[in-house]
């Protein structure tokens, strides 16, 4: 890959979910409401309704910290706030494991940050997320991470965008490329803010769960994150 410092970008912006690791399937949204159910003492088909319905309050700020994820949980599916230490451990069970990136995509990080671009990550992501992120793989490969539950915002609000770009060091939009899946029309706010934006194919499958896509994507598409480190070398 042609270094970083030489090329159209400075920086690159990720995605998480579908872009660098699993999206969630229909499955696993079951499974993982098996455990917060069992946390909660309440029947599965209520929490799986619970996860299905409350998206966008787990994603956008209204929920910040696991204690409150959980006792909103609790408060929604009619569980006992005798179990909130349950949920809140149940909940941070099941992070870490939504967390976990391929090899393969760390080391097409490690090439790019090793060509000189600074690397940004933007994700939709609830409490439990946030607070499992710092000692992951790939906390460390990032300069800059904002979270939707802690910047009060969710895709494509532009806040989320300008607060990425601040964090970077205020780099100039036109030489920032954001890479995503296109769930929450990441893409289109992307542009509009006038970054350059690249499709990846959904990292666990087209069928894998997604909220607020807006379908349609006529610009670039790669067939996954490994495939960026080449193709920002033939932007010359």
């Amino acid at each position: 890959m042609a270094g970083g410092a030489e090329g159209k970008f400075r920086a690159v912006v990720f995605d998480l979910f579908g872009t660098l690791v699993l999206a969630p399937t229909a499955d696993d949204r079951s499974s993982a409401a098996a455990v917060l159910a069992a946390a909660a003492e309440r029947p599965v088909a209520d929490v799986v309704g619970y996860l299905r319905e409350s998206w966008r309050v787990r994603h956008d700020g209204t929920l910040t910290t696991v204690k409150q994820l959980s006792t909103h949980l609790l408060a929604e599916v009619g569980g006992d706030a005798f179990n909130l230490g349950a949920v809140m451990g149940a909940w941070r069970h099941l992070a870490p494991r939504r967390l976990r990136a391929d090899q393969t995509v760390l080391a097409a990080l490690d090439a790019l940050s090793g060509a000189g671009l600074a690397m940004g990550l933007l994700s939709d992501a609830s409490a439990e997320i946030v607070e499992a992120w710092a000692p992951t793989d790939l906390a460390s490969r990032f300069g800059s991470a904002v979270f939707s539950c802690a910047a009060a915002a969710i895709k494509p609000d532009e806040a989320l965008y300008q607060r990425t770009l601040c964090e970077l060091d205020a780099v100039d939009a036109d030489t920032v490329l954001y890479v995503g899946d296109g769930g929450g029309d990441e893409l289109r706010g992307a542009e509009r803010l006038g970054l350059t934006a690249v499709r990846v194919r959904r990292r666990g499958g087209e069928a894998a769960l997604s909220f607020g896509e807006h379908n349609g994507w006529n610009g670039q598409t790669l067939p996954d994150v490994e495939a960026v480190p080449s193709w920002i070398g033939e932007q010359r």
